[in-house]
């Protein structure tokens, strides 16, 4: 990036992708991710996850992944 921009101004880089709303780790790779310059992660949040809660219709189960926070 440092060699495609003209100014040394900072800059915000996204990371999309999905990171296990039951997983005990998943705050590390949110770490790792910020470690290696990712300032924003975007958690993918979709009726088609498997690891939704299964028993409640998919606006309220994707609400509990987004309350679990990063």
């Amino acid at each position: 990036m440092r060699e495609l921009r003209q100014d040394g101004e900072p800059f915000d880089l996204a990371v999309a992708g999905e990171s296990g709303g039951t997983d005990p780790g998943r705050a590390d790779v949110h770490t790792e991710h910020a470690q290696a310059g990712a300032t924003w992660w975007m958690e993918a949040i979709h009726p088609w996850r498997t690891d939704l809660p299964e028993a409640l219709p998919w606006p309220v189960a994707a609400r509990s992944l987004i309350g679990g926070g990063p």
